[in-house]
């Protein structure tokens, strides 16, 4: 609602700006705290998070 108020009172503002406010603060902030909860909790057991990196074996074989 205050978005709104603000999208109203800003004159030049562009109103196709407002619903992606909505899906910002109900989705994308949702999932950065559980990513943000997910890395202290990571921090707190003493894991290292690492990216995720695959040892590279070469073993698949060309079709020939």
């Amino acid at each position: 609602m205050a978005a709104t108020t603000a999208f109203i009172l800003e004159r030049h503002e562009d109103w196709r700006l407002l619903p992606l406010l909505f899906t910002q603060r109900f989705l994308y902030r949702q999932l950065i705290y559980y990513v943000a909860i997910h890395t202290i909790l990571t921090a707190i057991r003493g894991r290292i998070a690492g990216w995720g990196k695959l040892e590279r074996k070469a073993t698949v074989r060309l079709a020939g």
